[in-house]
């Protein structure tokens, strides 16, 4: 009987450690999964993660215009670092992100260029976006920074790679306080996608800082931010386009805008 007993217990604990160990290697690669495969949206469609090699010319493109507070310029530049170190290949190689980063307000100011030095690593890009100018001025000549875009960056004299797809990253509070200028980004905006080499434009509002009561000069900007956001970003608009009410909630959001521009390599 002793020796059933002892039988029955080594099989028992066999089976257990059969059990435990199964069920520690399904765990495992459920892990592995959840860090590897594409993750869904909120609307359940699949982007596929940055963790692979992609092939993309990025142009970060930043409104430094008085509407927006300095601290929330503080705040995007730290997600902008954020956004580059979710990408694993930065800098000069095959198959790699390349940025570039323009800041305007009634003028543009190159902070960095895809042949220059700094974006050639990723250190280098990181430090050009940390040393960025924080310079805020009066007016957001949003159509000079587009036509910037289109006639100096995502060119060969800029470094722009005729293989790698093109993205622009804008960065606003999408207040533009004349008609005049209005119909001119709209204008400047339309030929960046009629580009042969198209490039898809990313639009992320952020919160405006400026009075926006009745008595408010230039109140009629209230409609007008919508104008922009339906003829300016790409389709489909929720890859294309992310308002954020509260912009402590952009760090938090990067990583899935991160695979969403990855997404455009396919």
């Amino acid at each position: 009987i002793s020796k059933t007993l002892g039988k029955i217990r080594n099989h028992v604990a066999a089976e257990i450690m059969y059990i435990k160990t199964a069920f520690l290697m399904a765990l495992g690669v459920a892990i592995i999964r959840a860090q590897t495969e594409p993750a869904p949206t909120d609307k359940g469609e699949i982007i596929e993660s940055c963790d692979k090699d992609v092939f993309l010319d990025v142009l970060i493109m930043l409104d430094h215009s008085q509407s927006i507070s300095k601290e929330n310029i503080v705040i995007v530049r730290d997600a902008m670092k954020a956004l580059v170190e979710q990408f694993v290949n930065v800098g000069n190689s095959n198959r790699t992100v390349k940025v570039a980063l323009i800041t305007y307000n009634k003028n543009v100011t190159t902070e960095l260029l895809f042949n220059q030095s700094a974006s050639s690593t990723k250190a280098g890009t990181l430090a050009a976006i940390e040393n960025m100018s924080m310079i805020r001025q009066r007016r957001s000549r949003v159509d000079l920074a587009f036509d910037y875009a289109n006639e100096v960056v995502f060119t060969p004299g800029g470094g722009d790679r005729p293989l790698a797809q093109n993205v622009l990253i804008h960065v606003t509070d999408g207040r533009i306080l004349k008609a005049k200028i209005q119909a001119k980004t709209l204008k400047a905006g339309g030929a960046l996608n009629a580009r042969e080499d198209k490039v898809n434009v990313v639009l992320l509002y952020i919160p405006s800082t400026l009075p926006t009561s009745d008595d408010d000069k230039p109140k009629l900007d209230n409609d007008r931010p919508r104008v922009i956001e339906r003829k300016i970003p790409d389709e489909p608009k929720d890859r294309h386009f992310r308002s954020f009410k509260d912009i402590n909630n952009m760090l938090p959001s990067i990583p899935d805008i991160a695979r969403r521009i990855c997404a455009m390599t396919r």
